[in-house]
């Protein structure tokens, strides 16, 4: 799972990297959901996913929101706030782990039990 997780990392900042430097806003929203009501125990992965995702993309100079098991409000009020930096020229990027669906070639993000946004 690391060497999977080391190879998407590195994926994600080299397309960053093409974007020019002049475009200095660059914000990043970075969900992880591992506690689901009807599941039997949480997640292994998401939390540590989305904290090593955070991390790198700090250290490449994003401006990083990152949130752990977020309900359905909190999810909506995170991308809002993505939304009121996202102007011409801005890069956001978005990462989610944690449960997904897909429906008649809509995809869904499965929201958590709780709520904690730093």
């Amino acid at each position: 799972m690391r060497i999977r997780l080391t190879l998407l990392v590195s994926l994600i900042l080299s397309i960053t990297s093409i974007v020019p430097s002049a475009a200095a806003d660059r914000f990043a929203l970075v969900i992880g959901n591992a506690n689901y009501p009807d599941a039997d125990a949480p997640l292994k992965e998401p939390i540590n996913d989305a904290r090593d995702i955070a991390d790198e993309l700090k250290r490449d100079g994003f401006y990083c929101r990152h949130g752990e098991n977020l309900n359905g409000e909190a999810m909506r009020r995170a991308f809002d706030r993505l939304y009121g930096h996202v102007k011409p020229g801005t890069v956001a990027l978005i990462f989610f782990s944690g449960f997904g669906i897909q429906s008649n070639r809509q995809s869904y993000m499965i929201t958590g039990r709780c709520a904690d946004m730093d």
